[in-house]
């Protein structure tokens, strides 16, 4: 991706923040569909003055629904078969209230949003990269699709999650002088809801536009971080941070506030050695401290949905070393939208490329041999002609690959060779071992040049 020099982010009208815009009257929901025909007077139970009606009253919101959906059902023993027995009562209006709560959540938001957003990674107080890209994001009934690219150019990088599987695409344009050009795509699969960090803005576009359901439905405050790790290996692994965060009344019931604390362990990856490691930090930070900060600046109504206009998002440096301490930043978003709609475009929520690309799947990882097949987690395989694989032709690729996995002898695992200081040592000493006859010969070659040359001369 190309980078710049930071910019201020504007609006679309030019200016540099502004006035938020009203919120929304709390509780604003949208029903499926039309209620039921209301019942006849004379049947006792469509009549607002009967003993269902007054009772249904009395649980609450739940009356708001019922008294749109009467029910004209005989009575039983002279009595409602609400008024069969307490408890039925009670359960009744316990199940008229959930189904007033699922009515409301289950009519799903839909909208689009496009904007540019700004990733610089500091150094202190010092901006040391910055890169700005565009971005589009699609939301509809929990599934959500997301684009950055850099101004003025066709790279990108696009994921979407369909419900069941996060697809991301990584699409790198190459022209080719006299014959053409060409896409080099990569590609990755995986089950998880959050996009991956590795690609720092698509997990900070879906906190701001997309996490409500999922940060409304963690268990123990616990959520995944939205920054890269150190350690490769956590996201597989199903890390996650405690969090504490406050969402918007409105729908989609976005964060407008989310806090990440850390654990009190720096959580690493020893590279020479592949493997990971765990260091328990000093006093006080053993304790936790915060280690990311995420804030909606401006919200704004659309068509009922309280959508943020721009958002901030800090990491902050691990307290570990010399030097360093809690509240150091380290890597900061920020977003700024500049056109909203309401519509998302038809079609399935799923990353487009031209060509072909090659998709590493990490959803198979239980199929793989033991070794390094299993350590990467994935299965590869090529999606032709800008489709991605399903069905049998799917199946047929990830047979292919996990059977040579076991089968292919060359295929050796690099957890499985010789590794370390002791096999780099023995390693340089059959080097040398080797080429030290060999330079030996070319002194002596070129000594004996210099010296016919001496000859010459006298």
């Amino acid at each position: 991706m190309a980078s710049e020099r930071t910019r201020p982010v504007r609006g679309a009208n030019g200016t540099r923040g502004g006035r938020p815009a009203p919120r929304p009257s709390r509780g604003t929901t949208r029903a499926w569909g039309r209620a039921a025909s209301p019942a006849s007077p004379e049947r006792g139970c469509g009549s607002p003055s009967s003993p269902c009606a007054r009772r249904v009253r009395n649980c609450g919101h739940a009356a708001e629904v019922v008294s749109k959906v009467r029910t004209d059902a005989c009575p039983i023993n002279g009595h409602h078969p609400f008024e069969v027995v307490p408890i039925a009562r009670t359960g009744a209006c316990v199940f008229i209230a959930a189904l007033t709560c699922a009515i409301a959540q289950g009519y799903g938001a839909e909208f689009e949003v496009e904007g540019v957003a700004v990733d610089d990674v500091l150094h202190g107080d010092v901006i040391q990269t910055s890169i700005t890209n565009q971005f589009l994001v699609a939301f509809r009934d929990g599934e959500y699709r997301i684009r950055t690219w850099p101004e003025g150019s066709s790279n990108y990088i696009e994921c979407a999650w369909d419900g069941k599987a996060l697809r991301t695409v990584v699409a790198d344009y190459r022209p080719r002088t006299g014959s053409g050009s060409t896409w080099l795509n990569a590609a990755m699969v995986e089950a998880q809801v959050v996009p991956t960090a590795q690609f720092p803005l698509l997990p900070a576009l879906w906190l701001a536009y997309c996490s409500g359901a999922y940060l409304g439905s963690a268990n123990d405050s616990l959520v995944e971080p939205v920054w890269p790790q150190d350690n490769p290996l956590l996201r597989r692994h199903g890390f996650r941070v405690k969090a504490h965060w406050r969402l918007c009344d409105s729908e989609p019931r976005l964060p407008e506030a989310v806090t990440f604390l850390n654990d009190g362990v720096y959580h690493g990856y020893d590279k020479e050695n592949m493997k990971p490691i765990e260091v328990p930090l000093p006093p006080p930070y053993g304790e936790g401290f915060t280690n990311a900060v995420y804030r909606a600046n401006l919200m704004t109504n659309l068509a009922s949905l309280s959508l943020p206009i721009e958002f901030f998002l800090r990491q902050y440096r691990t307290p570990l070393g010399t030097g360093v301490r809690a509240g150091t930043p380290r890597a900061t978003i920020l977003g700024r939208a500049v056109g909203f709609r309401t519509r998302t475009p038809a079609g399935t929520f799923c990353p487009v490329f031209s060509g072909d690309a090659t998709v590493c799947d990490y959803r198979f990882a239980d199929r793989l041999p033991p070794g390094k097949f299993r350590d990467d987690g994935y299965v590869q395989y090529t999606a032709t002609g800008g489709s991605w694989a399903s069905g049998e032709e799917l199946e047929s690729k990830i047979y292919t690959y996990t059977r040579s996995a076991k089968i292919m002898p060359g295929m050796v695992a690099p957890s499985l060779r010789p590794h370390g200081i002791r096999y780099k040592c023995a390693r340089t000493a059959i080097v040398l071992a080797v080429c030290s006859p060999l330079l030996v010969l070319l002194w002596k070659a070129l000594w004996a040049t210099h010296r016919s040359r001496e000859r010459k001369q006298t």
